[in-house]
């Protein structure tokens, strides 16, 4: 049970919440996903919408063109301010 003050242990199950968008388009989708990320208010916890937002808005990942060295390969997705928002 969640109250004001509450302390979480680290061993919490740190999900708040799951956003799924679709579309006809993996573009679409992506540009949805974008927006619903850009439009979520979420306070005394940080989140990683920061890095999706950046992840979203490499090209190679809008394209569909990455594998699973792209997080690895692309350290500056980990580095964002998280007052920024910018858009696809």
């Amino acid at each position: 049970m969640g109250y004001q003050g509450a302390v979480i242990s680290p061993y919490y199950d740190s999900l708040l919440t799951k956003v799924i968008c679709k579309d006809r388009t993996f573009k679409g989708a992506c540009q949805k996903l974008f927006r619903a990320l850009d439009e979520f208010r979420i306070r005394g916890v940080k989140t990683n919408i920061p890095f999706v937002k950046n992840v979203l808005n490499t090209p190679e990942f809008y394209m569909g063109q990455v594998d699973t060295s792209f997080i690895d390969n692309n350290p500056s997705l980990m580095v964002y301010d998280e007052g920024e928002t910018t858009r696809l």
